[in-house]
């Protein structure tokens, strides 16, 4: 697998492996792509990126958000990049 996305419903957006938070989707992927995704109700899916990459994405648990946003506060505190325009 080249990239793993996770989806945080509470922030709406996607994050990576680093946690790092994904705003601009739409640069990797098709619009329909993650409409369907949404729609299939997150379940775990393998799509193919605009450049050739294949993502996994995933639904984050309630308990594994919990954990994003512990560790993104720790991040912002330090001043250390939490998120990125585009992927």
């Amino acid at each position: 697998m080249d990239i793993i996305l996770a989806y945080s419903p509470s922030i709406n957006r996607f994050v990576d492996e680093q946690d790092i938070v994904v705003h601009d989707i739409y640069s990797l992927l098709d619009h329909w792509q993650v409409q369907t995704w949404l729609r299939s109700g997150g379940k775990d899916t393998i799509v193919q990126a605009k450049t050739g990459d294949f993502i996994l994405l995933v639904y984050l648990t309630d308990e594994e958000e919990e954990d994003l946003f512990d560790f993104l506060g720790f991040q912002e505190s330090f001043g250390m990049p939490t998120d990125r325009a585009t992927y």
